[in-house]
């Protein structure tokens, strides 16, 4: 009997032989990225094998409805849908064809296309407070959430889509509310990637392999590889962060240390994310001082640096306030906070990326200098041009009041001095336009003005509760520490701006080319600085004003080396600009005989002593990149003809290189 069986098993089981093999499918609840057109590409990609299935079908729908069916060969169907930034839902299904009958092979539901962003930081972006209200009362129908489980040795155990509610807390409520405001503003889909780690400091947040960036070891390589994993990698275009209070309350990595570290994780996240075009920071809040043993006078240090991220890299970082944002603890936000935080972060975000015309005084206010009168009995705050700064009055909290005059300080000591918040001479202080005029009774001779304290707690309040300098809609003033004060009021223009489009670029096994924009009228000399750790610079060389291109020679190969630059002139120097990384070629050489080539001017690949060579060409540049490993310019043994008779087509020779 068992033998009877046995043999009837193996029969059905040849007869009804079939195999479904999907290179490319979606996912249930996954975000496709749009593309400029405002639309994505769904590939649908196998084969299918049974001698009973005459072909596949594939019908696809739209918010339930069935949109329309395609009909594809059984084996290598390839199927490619295109749906919209919209506020729809898609769904996918496949099936095989036998007659009139449909059998269902896979299927794909609540797919959405729409734009992404990346959150990072500590516990303020992990932004626990208000998760479980917003689960209680809003819909998360078209936000999305990718995560990705690791067991043992960081391999993966599972990676899936979810609505941004799963899993809980995967998206926090600065990321959810932050979605609905886009999606309002908007009407597309939008998906979350938080990859924030709470009480990190930047040192252990920042960690990357240098030869594996999307290493899951480290926090940063985890968040690479979830952007990887979810096909958005290469779509990203804004990223925000919020982090700074491991090292602002002194629980593991110094204040001072804290400015090289960010600078060597911001090249970092502009090379590993090359679609980014916008980093928004958090300038950090007040922390609470306890029971005074944390408290961190270099906590102001820090901040100020937050605030200055924006000149050291202008266009790419935007700066934004957390003073002022309450409800607040001394170290974390209340839900109602996270949500105004959000509302600022969108604004600017709508302003700089889809062109939302709501752009007056949604910023910050932020310093530019102070300078003395001639008697040294004011100070004049002057902020970024069209602001309308307003200096508070008192704030009165019923047993006790708080006057702005408190809280701006005079040092002439600008490292690490205890409790310099103590020298307040400051009277009262008037505001107008974009100014703010502090009066003394006395003349005055500190060098440095401190905006806020470095770190606050008193008998009225855990922590700072006010008041604030802040523009007309509200937006607090982004703190200071130690502003150099000026003698007399500077004439605009005298020191000249940041050079811009600053880049270096290895070209060889020991030579890397740097270049740049002046940005002014009036420069006079070009100090360029090197540093192989992005933490530590040294002067690598100073150009004349009419130079803007320079060559370091003599590197060793295969090394990364980083370098900024500043404009100097008579008067003073710029700000630095960004920090950028360029990285020598291996000691490798790439035998080429003479060739040939002839193509098409779009793209074109070959290959030649097993290095892939892809050529892209330009008529009106005349010239071809070649393409092995690092970027080559072939010359001058190089000859570029765009053809005479037919202009869209090439002819390139090469008679050697190395």
């Amino acid at each position: 009997m068992k033998y009877y069986l046995i043999i009837i098993f193996a029969l059905i089981s040849i007869t009804t032989k079939s195999q479904l093999s999907l290179i490319s499918f979606p996912k249930d609840n996954q975000l496709y990225p749009r593309e400029e057109n405002n639309t994505a590409k769904v590939s649908i990609l196998g084969s299918y094998i049974n001698s009973e299935a005459e072909k596949v079908v594939l019908q696809i729908f739209r918010n339930d409805s069935l949109k329309y069916t395609i009909d594809g060969p059984n084996e290598n169907f390839d199927f490619n849908i295109f749906i919209n930034a919209e506020l729809s839902e898609y769904s996918f299904k496949l099936y095989y064809s036998k007659g009139n009958n449909l059998t269902l092979l896979k299927q794909a539901n609540k797919i959405l296309c729409g734009d992404v962003i990346v959150l990072y930081g500590q516990s303020n972006m992990v932004a626990g407070n208000g998760v479980d209200e917003f689960n209680a009362t809003k819909s998360d129908k078209f936000m999305r959430n990718f995560d990705i489980v690791y067991g043992s040795n960081n391999q993966i155990i599972a990676e899936n889509w979810y609505p941004a509610k799963s899993p809980y807390w995967g998206v926090g409520t600065i990321g959810n509310y932050l979605m609905l405001n886009f999606i309002d503003s908007l009407k597309i889909p939008f998906c979350v990637i938080n990859g924030s780690v709470g009480g990190t400091g930047i040192d252990i947040l920042s960690q990357r392999n240098d030869s594996n960036p999307k290493d899951p070891t480290f926090y940063y390589g985890k968040l690479l590889n979830r952007l990887y994993l979810s096909g958005l990698l290469d779509k990203v275009k804004y990223m925000a962060f919020l982090q700074g209070e491991a090292e602002a309350g002194n629980w593991y990595l110094s204040c001072n240390e804290y400015p090289g570290y960010f600078n060597n994780f911001i090249a970092n996240v502009f090379d590993d994310i090359p679609s980014l075009k916008k980093f928004y920071e958090f300038q950090i809040n007040i922390m609470k001082v306890g029971d005074g043993s944390n408290y961190v006078e270099r906590a102001g240090y820090l901040r100020d640096f937050q605030r200055k991220t924006e000149e050291i890299y202008p266009d790419k970082i935007t700066t934004l306030a957390t003073v002022g944002t309450i409800p607040y603890d001394g170290v974390h936000f209340s839900d109602v906070a996270y949500q105004k935080l959000a509302l600022d972060l969108s604004r600017l975000i709508l302003r700089d990326l889809y062109g939302s015309l709501n752009i007056n005084e949604i910023e910050n206010p932020k310093v530019k200098y102070a300078y003395y009168n001639q008697t040294k009995t004011q100070i004049t705050l002057v902020f970024q041009e069209n602001q309308n700064v307003i200096y508070p009055a008192d704030i009165n909290y019923g047993d006790y009041t708080r006057s702005m005059r408190d809280f701006i300080y005079l040092t002439s000591d600008n490292t690490n001095v205890n409790y310099n918040q103590y020298n307040t001479p400051v009277i009262n202080g008037t505001a107008f336009e974009n100014t703010v005029t502090l009066n003394f009774a006395q003349p005055q001779t500190d060098l440095y003005i401190t905006y806020l304290p470095a770190s606050f707690s008193d008998f009225h309040s855990v922590t700072y509760n006010g008041p604030h300098i802040s523009n007309g809609k509200g937006q607090r003033a982004l703190s200071f520490y130690c502003m150099p004060i000026l003698n007399a009021k500077p004439m605009e223009n005298l020191i000249p701006n940041t050079p811009l489009n600053f880049a270096a670029n290895g070209i060889s096994q020991n030579q890397i080319n740097i270049s740049w924009n002046s940005n002014s009228s009036d420069d006079e000399n070009y100090l360029i600085e090197i540093s192989e750790d992005s933490l530590n610079f040294s002067l690598f060389t100073q150009i004349p004003s009419y130079q803007f291109s320079e060559q370091d020679i003599n590197k060793l190969s295969n090394k990364k080396y980083f370098y900024r630059i500043k404009a100097c002139n008579e008067n003073g120097c710029s700000a630095f600009s960004q920090i950028v990384k360029a990285h020598t070629f291996k000691a490798t050489k790439i035998d080429c005989p003479e060739l040939l080539i002839k193509g098409i001017l779009t793209k074109m690949n070959a290959t030649f002593n097993s290095f892939f060579l892809k050529s892209s060409a330009l008529i009106e540049n005349s010239k071809i990149d070649f393409k092995a490993l690092k970027s080559i310019l072939l010359e001058p043994n190089f000859e570029f003809n765009p053809g005479n008779e037919n202009p869209g087509v090439f002819t390139a020779q090469i008679n050697g290189c190395e």
